[in-house]
């Protein structure tokens, strides 16, 4: 891969040829395109996330990429769970 490192790399989820990288403390996750062998990958996209959430592993199920909220580093309230799963759709 040419560019910028992966850094922060947490949740990483295989899709065909797409490969979702979660950068948990980097608030984005970056969406590669893998080449017909394997062997290279060109970023496709890299929206960010929230700032106050922490996105740490994920899943794809039903269509979406489920990504686990920790709230590392940022103060609990009691709207707010520990720890929770959101649903963000594929790009």
């Amino acid at each position: 891969m040419d560019g910028p490192a992966l850094v922060n790399a947490d949740g990483i989820v295989l899709q065909g040829h797409h490969l979702y990288v979660v950068q948990n403390f980097g608030r984005q996750i970056t969406k590669l395109r893998l080449s017909g062998d394997w062997s290279s990958a060109e970023v496709d996209d890299v929206p960010a996330t929230p700032a106050d959430r922490t996105f740490t592993t994920a899943k794809i199920a039903r269509g979406q990429l489920l990504v686990v909220d920790s709230k590392f580093g940022f103060p609990l309230t009691a709207a707010v769970a520990e720890d929770r799963v959101v649903p963000i759709d594929l790009f």
